[in-house]
């Protein structure tokens, strides 16, 4: 049930004590764009396995704050990690992408209210669509698309790819996260960067999650010519990157630091007139060093689609549509 990213002073007891007038609270609240908000406005951890992938922990400190509860920190003693700087201590299983099968979690430590909340929390969410006014089209100030009013209270994410054609072939430069505003009805963006290793060249770079003061993203590329995701995090606010490190090919132990004279070659997609997708590993060449850093490249003039995804705030995937737009 609840999960620890600190330290907890004696047996946690005031933890499950707080925890558990958490939960009734949610139990009590009819505006399920609350705990959305909450909980996708804090730090989340565990991601699970396997296609599709998710984060299924996430901080409790946003969700007692959500709700007029105090946070229990005489019962933590201790919290860290780089990354995770903005957490409180403790995380709760919250399977956002989740189909609602709650086996395992139900194996580990139960709470009758909790469980309940949550089957509760999928049943509502089948209920609700995002529909669309407009699709994703271009005008002078960027990009854009329009919600219906009824699903603006139900409008979560939006993740965008990039692709431009070249020479007959169509290139893929990666995905990326919008900061949409979920008061308004149209979501509106410009894309401007992609990412690279080398000086001036581009990489296919995807998205992985977006969190409260971080984007976290994957980076296919060769590790002295072993294949291997790079993962890192971007902050927004400062425009700080911090690489988290490589996780190799058929390798699931975890992430390996890189080292000082690591030669990485960064990937280059395209989708060729057949409509094959091909991957070469030829979009810049990079030797690890003290100075080495992952760099963020401006879109070069040219002509681009972008090709827009809108989460709703269960997660749920719409296609927002696609359209052309150009770089000066």
């Amino acid at each position: 049930m609840l999960f620890g990213g600190g330290v907890l002073r004696g047996t946690g007891t005031c933890c499950r004590t707080a925890f558990a007038e958490l939960v009734k609270r949610l139990e009590a609240d009819q505006r399920p764009r609350t705990v959305i908000d909450a909980l996708n406005a804090g730090d989340a951890f565990g991601s699970s396995s396997g296609e599709g992938s998710s984060y299924d922990l996430y901080d409790l400190g946003n969700l007692f704050g959500a709700y007029g509860l105090e946070w229990p920190s005489d019962c933590i003693s201790a919290v860290a990690g780089d990354l995770h700087k903005n957490a409180t201590g403790l995380s709760v299983y919250f399977p956002l992408k989740g189909g609602g099968d709650f086996a395992a979690y139900s194996a580990v430590a139960s709470l009758d209210g909790y469980e309940r909340y949550l089957q509760a929390f999928y049943n509502e969410r089948e209920q609700h669509t995002v529909a669309f006014e407009q699709y994703l089209t271009s005008s002078d100030a960027g990009l854009y698309f329009t919600v219906t009013r009824s699903s603006v209270n139900y409008l979560g994410a939006v993740e965008y790819t990039l692709y431009r054609e070249e020479d007959g072939k169509t290139a893929v430069l990666g995905s990326d996260a919008v900061d949409c505003s979920a008061t308004s009805s149209s979501v509106r963006f410009v894309p401007q960067y992609v990412w690279g290793i080398a000086e001036g060249e581009t990489a296919y770079c995807e998205i992985a999650a977006a969190f409260a003061d971080c984007l976290l993203y994957s980076m296919p590329v060769t590790v002295n010519f072993c294949w291997a995701q790079l993962w890192f995090a971007y902050f927004p606010e400062d425009g700080q990157t911090l690489i988290l490190g490589i996780a190799y090919d058929g390798d699931d132990t975890g992430l390996y630091d890189l080292q000082e004279g690591d030669e990485l070659q960064a990937m280059r997609r395209e989708i060729g007139e057949d409509g094959a997708v091909r991957d070469t590993f030829d979009a810049g060449t990079a030797v690890v060093g003290a100075d080495f850093r992952l760099n963020r490249v401006p879109l070069a003039a040219g002509q681009y689609t972008c090709a827009a995804t809108a989460y709703d705030i269960y997660n749920q995937v719409f296609d927002a549509g696609e359209a052309a737009f150009s770089v000066a």
